[in-house]
């Protein structure tokens, strides 16, 4: 769990892990239905955010919180 936002979340990859199943998965499940999650509940991280959460780096340009 790490703290986005001033709120604790989950990230996408660690969603996936819980669940048992790919990152492309949740990925392709929040681009299905990005409408049913409010906006509290699932954003993108921007930039900053990612760098902050991830001061080792990262590629992947689109990480989600839950």
């Amino acid at each position: 769990m790490k703290i986005a936002r001033a709120e604790k979340v989950f990230i996408d990859k660690d969603v996936a892990i819980i669940l048992d199943i790919n990152l492309k998965q949740i990925q392709q499940k929040i681009k299905a239905h990005s409408n049913r999650f409010p906006n509290k509940f699932l954003f993108e991280l921007d930039k900053t955010e990612i760098i902050n959460l991830f001061p080792e780096g990262t590629k992947r340009k689109k990480i989600y919180a839950f």
